[in-house]
């Protein structure tokens, strides 16, 4: 059994212990549990990759006009965002600087800056010369100096001595603005390929500042991105574009490569190169929301689409983090993910989990495990300590949309409910059906909640059917006749001690919320809420220091109001509104409560009703949450779930 590693009441944050979300990709800036919840505020243009300290980044630049660097191990932001552009920041690379690693950013406020990757802080003033916004950055080495590329929407291709941060060059010929750039050496020599809002793509020797050979043509729409590589030995310009074609280009015949290779819906407007399995592979992306691989010496498309934003894909770049080839990305969105593109090559998309509806803990065997249960998909029981899967049962046909954990016989037994209108008990080290099912509601099970009279268990199932039953766990007979008198469905249930007698608290449709006492499963007491009549549809309940209290949510209405049980009446309220999930316990004799509101997660002190601890943030809405005795929070959001340990002051 696992023992919290701090008394409860020096506890000041939690910290994640383990999460099952998948690593196939995530969002970075928002690793499950974080109490920052760091996003850009406006669409991300631009990213790219670098190592700091030994460990990998991500530095992305956006149209909330900063840089920020994240950390793609933790997915943590690192450091505050760097600021300064007046504007859109929409071009950026990375490189060093006389020993110290430095970004160049571009901005629509025509301005080209220097940072400090380290200290976070602008090298000197920004350089000027652009006379229109800049679009692209990118950084190489010009007879032993570093150097920037940049474009503009002013038509111009300028470089740009970083040691003594001056211009050096400005190449013209584009007949409109540039929209791509990408840097290599070719025959020995530094050359820029720029594609334009002219249709067209161009060669310079950086070295003479001159146009090499012809431009480029066959693009029928606007070149957004171009990327530099090498495939059988010889290096290769890839272009996207608005024709929605993507197309290779030989850098020393200057000639195109093949047919355009086709398979985008919509404009490409990013990509990036890597090696995947040894093989040369092209990631892009655009207007689909979707991201593309392309074996380049093949010239097919590879494996499945990198499927996740909810928006156009700006841009994209990549890297390695544990030999594994990984590709950073960002959207109009306003997120940045990371995905591991081997797993995208080697196996197919996986099918998107179903959310959690219900989530508890249990001790099966002298093992602590999480007990989640997921509709249509059965129950998953997970170690507590180290997130291993300890047990799959499979329901059958049997959904599984309310879930509560019991003691029965000495076992660990789990009972459930859905929308079939029936009860079910499920021994958690075996995997089976405990006993017959228990029948008698007549439409969904919505609420259910377990605890013990007189040394046996019972459980109080609420249901669409307008009724409350309490059952004997033990010989599966009804405690009570089940209470019917409300003309709407009864959603919320839970269990707790009123006044030392094991009690139910069934929030109704009516807005009010009752007490029954499991012994007789008669009201004793039905008390108005105060949210206009408002249906409740979440309860939680906890006793500590001889008060027994509850807390409540309604439909459409942000209160979350606090009850005193013993007195029949509502006391206040926590300072939070439509939660999505609620839970409560006892620990230390202090009754606490912990709420989900979308994707954050609060917990309270239900005696003071001030917030424990600093907010918690996830990546998607948390649909199920608790907390166990020890403290440990269990959170599970968009079909994963975390694991949250509590840290002392």
């Amino acid at each position: 059994m696992i023992t919290a590693q701090t008394a409860f009441a020096d506890t000041t944050a939690w910290r994640v212990r383990w999460t099952n979300e998948p690593t196939r990709h995530r969002e970075l800036g928002v690793p499950a549990g974080a109490s920052v919840h760091n996003r850009h505020q406006a669409r991300i243009w631009v990213v790219t990759t670098a190592t700091l300290d030994g460990r990998p980044v991500a530095i992305s630049g956006s149209a909330d006009r900063t840089v920020r660097i994240w950390d793609l191990l933790s997915g943590e932001q690192v450091g505050d965002p760097l600021t300064g552009h007046a504007d859109v920041v929409g071009a950026l690379d990375v490189t060093t600087v006389e020993g110290r690693p430095v970004a160049v950013s571009g901005g629509w406020d025509e301005t080209v800056r220097i940072w400090d990757l380290l200290s976070g802080e602008q090298i000197g003033d920004p350089l000027t010369g652009h006379l229109n916004g800049v679009t692209t950055v990118a950084t190489t080495m010009i007879d032993g100096r570093p150097v920037a590329v940049t474009t503009g929407f002013d038509r111009t291709v300028r470089v740009w001595d970083l040691v003594e941060r001056r211009q050096v060059a400005e190449m013209t010929g584009h007949a409109d603005g540039l929209s791509s750039l990408a840097v290599a050496v070719v025959d020995d020599r530094p050359v820029a390929v720029t594609g334009s809002t002219d249709r067209t793509v161009r060669i310079w020797d950086l070295a003479t500042g001159q146009q090499i050979g012809d431009p480029l043509t066959g693009n029928t729409g606007i070149v957004f991105p171009v990327t530099i590589t090498a495939v059988d030995g010889r290096p290769v310009a890839i272009t996207g574009s608005s024709d929605e074609t993507v197309r290779t280009w030989d850098l020393i015949d200057r000639r195109q490569i093949g047919e355009p290779m086709t398979g985008h819906e919509g404009v490409l407007s990013t990509m990036a190169t890597t090696t995947v399995d040894g093989r040369p592979v092209l990631i892009a992306g655009g207007q689909d929301d979707l991201l593309r691989m392309w074996d380049l010496a093949t010239r097919e498309l590879l494996g499945a689409p990198l499927a996740g934003h909810t928006g156009w894909v700006l841009s994209v770049a990549t890297t390695t983090i544990d030999g594994r080839p990984v590709a950073i990305s960002g959207s109009t969105d306003c997120t940045l993910r990371m995905w591991d593109l081997a797993q995208y090559v080697e196996t197919p998309a996986p099918a998107a989990r179903r959310p959690v509806r219900a989530v508890t803990t249990a001790l099966v065997g002298g093992r602590h495990v999480v007990v989640t249960g997921n509709g249509d998909d059965g129950i998953q029981l997970w170690d507590t300590a180290s997130g291993a899967p300890a047990r799959a049962i499979d329901t059958g046909d049997d959904p599984v949309d309310v879930l509560a954990t019991a003691e029965l016989d000495g076992r660990a037994v789990a009972v459930t409910a859905g929308a079939d209108h029936t009860i079910r008990t499920w021994d958690l080290a075996l995997g089976t059906p405990v006993g017959a099912p228990l029948t008698g509601h007549t439409s969904p099970v919505s609420g259910i909640a377990v605890a013990a009279t007189d040394g046996a268990p019972v459980v109080v199932t609420a249901s669409h059917d307008k009724s409350v039953r309490v059952w004997n766990l033990t010989d599966g007979t009804q405690i009570g006749p089940p209470r019917a008198r409300d003309r709407r469905w009864v959603r919320a249930a839970a269990t707790t001690t009123v006044d030392g007698r094991p009690t139910a608290v069934i929030g109704n449709r009516n807005g009010t919320l009752s007490l029954r006492p499991l012994t007789t499963n008669r009201d004793i007491a039905r008390v108005a809420s105060g949210a206009g009549g408002k249906p409740i549809l979440h309860v939680a309940a906890a006793t500590a220091g001889g008060r027994s209290f509850a807390i409540t949510s309604s439909e459409q209405d942000e209160t979350v109001r606090r009850w005193d049980l013993a007195d029949q009446d509502v006391t206040g309220s926590l300072a939070v509104g439509y939660v999505t999930a609620v839970a409560a316990t006892t620990i230390d004799d202090r009754a606490v409560a912990v709420t989900a509101v979308l994707a954050e997660v609060q917990v309270w002190d239900l005696a003071t009703r001030e917030q424990i601890g600093p907010t918690m943030n996830f990546p998607e809405t948390v649909t199920a949450v608790t907390i166990d005795p020890q403290g440990l929070i269990i959170a599970c959001f968009a079909g994963n779930t975390a694991v949250l340990t509590p840290l002392p002051g």
